[in-house]
C-alpha cells in the first residue's frame, strides 16, 4: 500500500536509510520533501510498505562543503536549514 514515510536526518556527511520502493519508481521521485520539524531534518518519502526495503545511501554537504563521493545534480533531494539559516544541509541520495 502506498503511504508517506517520515525518514529523521542526521547532520553528517554520509548515513543510510532503509526505503521500500515503489513499483516501477526510482528512488529519487519517491521523494517528496526535504525540510526540518522541529529542528530535526527530515525527508519525507512515498513508498509501497508491501515491497522490500532498499538500503539507500544519504549524503549531506553544508553551503560551501566540498562535494566529492559522487555527488552531482542528478542525485540532489533537497535542502533544509538549520540555526535560522546559519547552516543549509543540501541532501543527496543514491
Amino acid at each position: 500500500m502506498k503511504r508517506i514515510y517520515k525518514y529523521q536526518l542526521e547532520t553528517i556527511d554520509e548515513q543510510f536509510i532503509e526505503v521500500p520502493l515503489l513499483l516501477g519508481n526510482m528512488f529519487e521521485k519517491q521523494v517528496l520533501k526535504v525540510d526540518t520539524q522541529h529542528g530535526i531534518p527530515c525527508i519525507w518519502i512515498m513508498v509501497d510498505d508491501e515491497q522490500q526495503k532498499i538500503r539507500r545511501k544519504i549524503l549531506i554537504r553544508g553551503t560551501g562543503h566540498e562535494c566529492s563521493g559522487g555527488i552531482d545534480p542528478d542525485t540532489y533531494l533537497g535542502s533544509y536549514q538549520l540555526y535560522d539559516g546559519a547552516f543549509v544541509g543540501h541532501v543527496f541520495g543514491f
